[in-house]
């Protein structure tokens, strides 16, 4: 609908955040600390970005690919 705001990547990282900050909590007290925390946030975050963004191209091909078979079914309309 109308009403429905376009989700950013930066909106799916906080909502992640969330939830990587729950899972990679429990090794905040793993030797090296902060550094086996900090890299668990940071996997978890590379690994938002590359499915945010392959979900994105996912879409935008679906769409893609419909749109031109909309406008072929309507060209051969108009041929009618």
């Amino acid at each position: 609908g109308r009403n429905r705001k376009a989700v950013t990547e930066e909106d799916v990282f906080q909502d992640i955040g969330v939830l990587a900050h729950e899972h990679c909590s429990k090794f905040q007290s793993v030797d090296p600390k902060p550094d086996v925390f900090a890299t668990c946030r940071k996997y978890h975050r590379a690994g938002t970005k590359k499915g945010y963004r392959a979900g994105v191209a996912a879409m935008t091909a679906v769409l893609e690919d419909e749109w031109e078979s909309i406008k072929a079914e309507r060209l051969a309309n108009l041929d009618d």
